[in-house]
């Protein structure tokens, strides 16, 4: 019998590691190249409406493929499939974007990227999810990713200083091959023999709850300020007079959050209230969109970008708790899925906006109507929550 725990206890934790190691690598390779691309199209010669346009084309991508490629890796049962499948397109985009020569080939470039890579991260969570005997751990397998995008921001970051903008698409190659490898140690958990039909129904059912509209609309407007600030932050500072290490050791800031909240996530599920951590998260963004708008010191506002990590550790993992609680275990994938395209539909929304204000008026414009924006979400919230605690008490 100890034998037979024993071995249970070996298998869990393999699995276990070679999730962590997934996440580990896919945010390694999105950091390597991702918060520098507004940099690179900058160098490349191309405006802030056209810096606009290609940031905001992997965001409108992402809001299609994510679900449907979700969808699809759920209707398979063997979501491992689509998850190396689409390991390999992030490859092949990372090659097409270093080699594009011009606007149309870097947006189809883009557009190739983020169809790729939108599904992975949702594919990962329903895995985890279900291999996970108790799912409040969760934080502690995708704190894997938040290393990842700090050691990928730091490391791209000192190589960026000597190299020019090839070093970055190398390294997010070498690393996403490095994730195909690895996905054949990832458990396939396959539910049943034969691919069964899955009815969408219950995705529109989750949808029209009133719960899930507030969650979805929430990651859409936190979408919003976040594709401004990781879209144009190291324009910004550039703007401030920083150089690629400020920029690079203020997303290491915010990862270092990151790593802290996910350490401590499964005991503020357990705690607190989803609908808390949403607010909580919409308050650490409001500060962080304050101090890009007020700081002209780039290093003093690198301190600030500690409220940035934190602040996506939280309405992420409340609404990956809340999805996996309210979506059938058959439909993970595409569950999961939702609050991607919800970030994506904001992060479109902003990002082709934003171009014409950093073309107009900078970056310090742009961060002052998401920070407006954000404030009004976040009273929005307290009042949403009262109101529903006050028609609660009612009943009782």
């Amino acid at each position: 019998m100890r034998y037979l725990l024993d071995k249970t206890n070996k298998v869990r934790q393999y699995s276990d590691s070679s999730l962590t190691v997934a996440y580990f690598l896919y945010w390694f390779a999105a950091a390597a190249f991702i918060p520098n691309l507004s940099m690179y199209y900058e160098s490349s010669g191309y405006s802030g409406k056209q810096i606009g346009l290609l940031i905001g084309i992997p965001y409108l991508a992402t809001s299609i493929s994510s679900l449907s490629l979700g969808y699809l890796s759920d209707a398979l049962r063997r979501p491992i499939w689509i998850l190396r499948l689409c390991s390999i397109g992030f490859v092949s985009a990372i090659v097409l974007l270093s080699m594009a020569e011009n606007l149309l080939m870097t947006a189809f470039a883009c557009a190739t990227y983020a169809i790729s890579s939108a599904p992975i991260n949702p594919i990962l969570d329903g895995i985890t999810l279900i291999s996970l005997e108790d799912p409040s751990r969760y934080g502690r397998i995708r704190i894997g990713g938040s290393f990842g995008w700090g050691l990928g921001i730091l490391g791209i970051g000192f190589l960026l200083t000597g190299w020019n903008h090839c070093a970055m698409f190398f390294v997010a190659g070498i690393t996403s091959i490095l994730f195909f490898m690895n996905s054949f140690f990832i458990p396939d958990k396959k539910t049943t023999d034969k691919p069964t039909r899955l009815n969408p129904n219950n995705i529109w059912r989750f949808i029209k709850r009133r719960t899930s509209l507030i969650l979805l609309i929430a990651n859409i407007v936190w979408g919003i300020s976040e594709s401004c600030i990781t879209g144009y932050l190291f324009l910004h500072i550039n703007e401030l007079g920083g150089n690629s290490l400020t920029m690079s050791f203020s997303m290491a800031t915010a990862i270092l959050s990151e790593i802290v909240c996910f350490s401590f996530v499964d005991q503020l599920i357990k705690k607190s209230k989803l609908s808390t951590m949403v607010i909580y998260s919409y308050m650490l963004q409001f500060i962080r969109l304050c101090s890009l708008v007020l700081i002209k010191n780039p290093v003093l506002l690198v301190l600030f970008q500690f409220c940035g990590g934190a602040s996506f550790a939280l309405i992420w993992s409340a609404s990956v708790a809340y999805i996996n609680t309210h979506v059938e275990k058959e439909l993970q994938a595409a569950g999961q899925a939702l609050k991607s395209v919800s970030m994506s539909i904001g992060s479109s929304i902003c990002v082709f906006s934003a171009g014409y204000l950093y073309e107009v008026s900078g970056t310090t414009s742009i961060y002052f109507w998401m920070a407006l924006i954000t404030l009004l979400a976040l009273i929005t919230g307290f009042y949403v929550k009262f109101r529903t605690k006050s028609k609660s008490a009612a009943t009782q």
